[in-house]
């Protein structure tokens, strides 16, 4: 069985603990928060998967819940917007409470990539626009065989909170596509002694193209910054470094081989 157990300071030091239990079958998330005011003590929230999940992806999805409850107390106990279920789980604990658990599981999922399959099998994560940009520069310099597809939220969608398999299909995603250009020496009169990338970031719909360029004239592409392609992604779909998408990865050469069939 594995125990781990994690402390976090809301209102003073240590005042918030976070233990995490796998067994095997299930895990288990016991978070406590004890109160300066003595007469308060402490609350205990419980939270379990079965089966047994990792302890950031279990604090990624409890996050989400206390981050839910937090916003329909903020709006005043409206009726809509979060379910019965979730108002009755958590109803019982003071803000002070909440408020500590949410800052905890935060840290905890800090680093959490949200991941899965689409319905067309290929594999679809979300993650910031920086983050995206270096997972697709490293695979273009490592020369895999590969495209990439993204999504951005319009509407009220919110990629941080939605389910990844539902997020994949929701109509209020806003679809664009990078792919690499391939220099045979003669693009712009180039050379092909240097070795370069060349992507195009666009809008599926047409109307909105961004390229970024790495050139290894001067420093090895693997040593430079991502930034080019972060500036690309950025211009063409209107959003910010720190923005999620939804980032999906295309095998090229599945599509090579149904071609030859």
């Amino acid at each position: 069985m594995e125990k781990t157990t994690k402390y976090f300071k809301c209102d003073y030091e240590n005042d918030t603990t976070v233990e995490y239990v796998n067994t095997g079958m299930y895990s288990m998330l016991n978070i406590s928060f004890t109160s300066e005011d003595p007469d308060y003590g402490t609350d205990t929230l419980h939270y379990s998967a079965h089966p047994a999940q990792s302890m950031e992806k279990m604090a990624y999805e409890m996050m989400h819940e206390v981050s839910d409850y937090l916003d329909w107390k903020d709006d005043h106990n409206c009726q809509s917007g979060i379910s019965g279920v979730l108002r009755k789980k958590y109803e019982d604990y003071s803000m002070s409470t909440m408020i500590a658990v949410e800052r905890a599981l935060t840290e905890i999922a800090k680093d959490y990539i949200p991941s899965g399959r689409n319905k067309k099998g290929n594999p679809i994560q979300v993650v910031t626009v920086s983050k995206a940009a270096e997972i697709i520069k490293t695979a273009m310099q490592n020369g895999e065989n590969v495209r990439f597809d993204f999504g951005v939220e319009i509407g009220s969608l919110d990629l941080s909170r939605c389910d990844i398999s539902e997020c994949a299909t929701d109509p209020e995603l806003s679809w664009y596509g990078i792919e690499r250009i391939e220099n045979d020496g003669r693009l712009f009169g180039g050379s092909t002694y240097n070795p370069e990338i060349i992507l195009l970031c666009g809008y599926y719909g047409g109307g909105n193209v961004t390229m970024a360029y790495f050139d290894s004239s001067y420093e090895e592409i693997q040593n430079q910054s991502a930034e080019p392609l972060v500036k690309a992604i950025c211009e063409s779909a209107e959003c910010k470094p720190d923005d999620r998408i939804l980032l999906e990865t295309i095998d090229k050469s599945k599509k090579e081989e149904e071609c030859n069939e």
